[in-house]
């Protein structure tokens, strides 16, 4: 796998199933993480997981399948340079 530390990377879904173990592993490898899910408060364990290992972590809650809430999630993340995105949702 390539360098991603210090990195930003987005990764939708993040709360549970591939996109969790992704943001484990991506959070284990020094990549900085913008996350996402349906509901914001369903990231606290990860987010905190992630931060415990010196990472930067922004969470968002958006249903994707809402025009409104994806436009919402991109106001609020368009200041980051994000390098990879992960699109699991």
């Amino acid at each position: 796998m390539i360098d991603i530390s210090n990195k930003w990377v987005l990764v939708t879904g993040a709360s549970r199933g591939l996109g969790r173990l992704m943001t484990e592993e991506l959070a284990r490898r020094g990549a900085n993480l913008i996350l996402q899910a349906s509901k914001e408060e369903n990231l606290n364990e990860i987010a905190k997981f992630a931060r415990n290992l010196g990472c930067e972590v922004v969470t968002v809650g958006c249903d994707l399948g809402s025009i409104e809430e994806v436009n919402k999630m991109l106001d609020k993340i368009d200041d980051y340079d994000i390098d990879v995105v992960y699109n699991n949702a």
